[in-house]
């Protein structure tokens, strides 16, 4: 909840750290504003600095008596997902409903399959999905650009599966799930903050991770 507060209280001051081809068809107006090094940002107590996504440091700017800050610096600061869509000229913050296939962002091709004698779950096939009879390791790279995962799951064969989903930058565990055959095509979801890349390790048996419907958010 304190995240939402936070980006929802500073959201109508704040500017989205995007490329300039994205205002290019825009109707810009030329201002005057300032540079603010001196202002100082404390997240929780402590003190942060703000940057840009290439990781240089970036300075407020104060503007007719108001702060503005970088808005996707802001989010990723607080776990809060922020994107641009450049069709409709519209910043979107938080979670997108329908999600973005992790098959959209770079990802491990280990155990990746199309044959439909793998990808096929009860009666429905899938184009492409993660198989492999027994267990074993996946990487994804959402690269911080989301707040959720939303990973669907089947064991494949007898008994139960152990599933950890690792942030592997800061070797932390995000969510673990114990899956059984009668649990079917589940959706494990798991808090993704400004996390790079994750493990998704499965032991006790096979899986089929259906690659089309697991999202980022």
């Amino acid at each position: 909840m304190k995240k939402k507060v936070l980006v929802g209280v500073m959201s109508a001051s704040l500017l989205l750290n995007v490329g300039i081809g994205a205002f290019a068809a825009t109707n810009l107006q030329e201002i005057k504003a300032y540079l603010n090094p001196d202002l100082k940002i404390k997240y929780d107590g402590v003190p942060v600095q703000l940057k840009d996504g290439n990781g240089s440091v970036v300075a407020p700017i104060t503007y007719n008596n108001t702060t503005y800050l970088p808005l996707r610096s802001i989010s990723e600061l607080v776990g809060i997902g922020v994107k641009f869509d450049n069709t409709t000229k519209t910043v979107l913050l938080g979670q997108s409903g329908e999600g973005v296939s992790i098959a959209a962002e770079e990802h491990d091709s280990s155990h990746l399959t199309r044959d439909s004698a793998q990808t096929t779950y009860k009666g429905t096939t899938y184009n492409e999905a993660y198989y492999n009879e027994n267990g074993g390791t996946i990487i994804l790279y959402p690269e911080t650009k989301y707040t959720l995962l939303k990973l669907r799951f089947a064991a494949i064969g007898e008994g139960e599966r152990e599933i950890i989903i690792k942030d592997l930058d800061r070797n932390t565990t995000l969510k673990t799930e114990t899956v059984g055959i009668e649990d079917g095509m589940m959706t494990i979801e798991a808090n993704i903050s400004n996390v790079d890349t994750i493990s998704v390790s499965v032991s006790g048996g096979g899986y089929l991770i259906p690659v089309s419907t697991s999202t980022y958010h």
